[in-house]
């Protein structure tokens, strides 16, 4: 990740928070006014040598999200992977699944919702922070 997108996510997550912090007194838990946030991806951010073989990537947020929307979004067409099928949550409606076929030795980007998609949602209606997940999959054997 480039050091000017760290500082955009940056920059974006303190505006978030800052505009979440002023409404934190409304609800019960201050943590609850906050937009849902990835906490966990297969594979891992930064990945490197994950298996080609792979056949879903998987997010994981901080709060059991709406099932009828996402946003899976494109960085790059040619670091988009192949899709094989509908996205799906599972988990209670925490983790979405997007089924891919990954190919040896390749970077891949994929972003969860960005400025302009805001599929992702939680149940109240709040979408999630942008996030950017890239791995590099594994040469093949032999190469």
């Amino acid at each position: 990740m480039s050091r000017r997108m760290m500082v955009v996510l940056f920059v974006l997550g303190t505006v978030l928070l800052g505009a979440a912090g002023s409404r934190a007194g409304e609800a019960g838990n201050p943590l609850e006014s906050l937009p849902p946030v990835v906490v966990r991806t297969m594979p891992v951010q930064g990945a490197v040598g994950v298996d080609p073989g792979l056949k879903e990537i998987r997010v994981t947020f901080s709060r059991r999200m709406s099932r009828r929307s996402w946003s899976w979004v494109s960085v790059d067409p040619d670091a988009w992977p192949p899709v094989t099928g509908r996205p799906r949550f599972v988990d209670g409606g925490r983790t979405c699944v997007l089924p891919v076929s990954l190919e040896p030795g390749r970077e891949y980007a994929v972003l969860v919702n960005s400025d302009r998609y805001r599929g992702f949602r939680d149940r109240a209606g709040r979408p999630a922070v942008p996030f950017l997940l890239r791995f590099r999959t594994a040469k093949a054997k032999g190469r």
